[in-house]
């Protein structure tokens, strides 16, 4: 069967997933790949798309829930004993009422390109003003701060001397709104 999107689900508290419920297989293709959770009322419909757009929908399910539920992400090798990896970015969560939003659109940083090799560009969807980043390791230590001008718009991150990983980028606006993003080196 290969790597897959799949959509899948409990339609009661501590119970197993089982045979019993759908699982819709999106075509498999290269990654990374984008997935959407569509909730309408009652009924949660899942999606996949390599692009951004062109959603294929993998299946649909009805389950009685609160207004208010929490939301999360998971991965699985499905193989007991294997252990799956997975990195999951740009992430967001809009509330909408027939359409309508509910709330503003939340500001997101965006790294590119990444993976990098040389250097990153760094920007934000909405004019952001900060005066440094800092890149953090996987066990949370702080390898570099970079100060910026906080009038400039985009800024551009040198990479050339991190060594390849995984890193966080931090920062934090004017406002107080804390930022982080994944960036991983590879050379």
């Amino acid at each position: 069967l290969g790597v897959s999107n799949a959509f899948q689900f409990r339609d009661a508290r501590n119970v197993y997933l089982s045979g019993a419920n759908n699982l819709g297989l999106a075509p498999v293709g290269s990654y990374p790949r984008y997935v959407r959770l569509v909730r309408q009322g009652n009924t949660f419909i899942g999606y996949s798309s390599a692009t951004n757009g062109d959603w294929v929908e993998l299946g649909r399910s009805d389950i009685n829930m609160e207004a208010t539920i929490v939301v999360g992400l998971a991965v699985t090798s499905h193989n007991d004993g294997v252990v799956a990896n997975a990195s999951f970015d740009n992430v967001s969560v809009n509330a909408y009422n027939n359409g309508v939003p509910l709330q503003a659109n939340i500001n997101n940083m965006h790294l590119y390109p990444n993976p990098a090799t040389e250097a990153v560009q760094l920007e934000f969807d909405e004019p952001t003003e900060v005066q440094q980043y800092q890149v953090f390791d996987l066990l949370g230590r702080l390898v570099r701060t970079i100060k910026v001008d906080p009038r400039n718009a985009q800024h551009r991150m040198t990479v050339l001397e991190l060594p390849v990983g995984t890193y966080f980028v931090k920062t934090t606006d004017a406002k107080g709104q804390q930022f982080q993003q994944q960036m991983v080196i590879k050379r």
